[in-house]
Order: structure tokens, then C-alpha cells, then sequence
């Protein structure tokens, strides 16, 4: 569930980076130090590199192993580098932030093909798993905003 969880954010983060350099972004721009912190928070609070040596150890076929040590090193290394890119600017250039962007990509495909390599069940049940979360959250989120329209129209 972990890469899937980390493949979501990264495409949201993607997707914000290049909105940001589009100019569709309302003005917001971000930092080298904020997406130093982002991205080590996305590593830190997944627990990724826990999660990832899970996978190989317990989780893909043993066959696979080698294969998915690369794919798993090479996301994290990626993921690192995008709070490398700006980490002694303050402000980051449009080039910068596109290759954070692209390196987000770049990490999502890395996760992608380690995410295939596990056997068709554990696929599946991750699937399941995470849509669950996501329903769960989407029903806690409606719910606090109907509360927040009822204390605000005074109910």
C-alpha cells in the first residue's frame, strides 16, 4: 500500500511543480529548503526505505530480488535528489523546478515497475487496501465540511 500511497503523492507533487512553472499556480512558488523538507518528509513518513526492503524481503519473488533492489534504490535516490536540486537556493529557477518534477516522475515509474513485479494477489490487495483509505478519508473530509457549514449557518 506504501507504493502506492508515495506514487499518489508524487504525482500530485508532479503535477504542482509543473503547474507552478505554467504559471497556474496563482503566484505560489516554492524553495529549495521547502522541497528539501518535502521530500524528506514523504521518505520519513512512509517509512519508505522500510517498507521497500519489506517488499524484497517478504513480499517479491526471490527471482526478482535483484531487479527490484534497483528499481527500490533507484526511487529513494531519486526522491533524495529532488531536495538536492535547490538545497542552497532560496529561489529555484523554472529549470530546477521542472527537474524536481521530472525526477518525481522519474521515482513514480521506479515504484510503478517494482509495484508489477509482486505477485498479481498482493497487487490486488493492495488495490483494494488503498481504495478503502481513500473512501475512508473522503467520508471523514465530507463530514468535517458538513460540520463546518452547519456551525457556520448556525445549526
Amino acid at each position: 500500500v506504501t507504493l502506492l500511497e508515495v506514487a499518489e503523492n508524487t504525482a500530485y507533487q508532479e503535477d504542482l511543480l509543473r503547474r507552478i512553472v505554467a504559471g497556474q499556480a496563482d503566484g505560489f512558488r516554492v524553495t529549495g529548503s521547502m522541497m528539501k523538507l518535502s521530500s524528506n518528509r514523504l521518505i520519513f513518513n512512509s517509512k519508505l526505505p522500510e517498507q521497500l526492503d519489506r517488499v524484497l524481503r517478504d513480499l517479491l519473488p526471490a527471482a526478482d530480488r535483484r531487479e527490484g533492489e534497483i528499481y527500490s534504490t533507484n526511487s529513494l535516490i531519486k526522491l533524495e535528489q529532488i531536495g538536492d536540486v535547490g538545497k542552497d537556493k532560496d529561489e529555484l529557477t523554472d529549470a530546477d523546478v521542472l527537474r524536481m518534477a521530472n525526477l518525481y516522475t522519474e521515482a513514480r515509474d521506479d515504484l510503478r515497475k517494482l509495484f508489477f513485479m509482486l505477485p498479481a494477489g498482493v497487487q490486488e490487495e493492495s488495490k483494494r487496501t488503498f481504495r478503502e483509505m481513500r473512501k475512508a478519508e473522503e467520508a471523514k473530509a465530507a463530514a468535517a465540511e458538513a460540520a463546518d457549514a452547519a456551525k457556520s449557518s448556525g445549526v
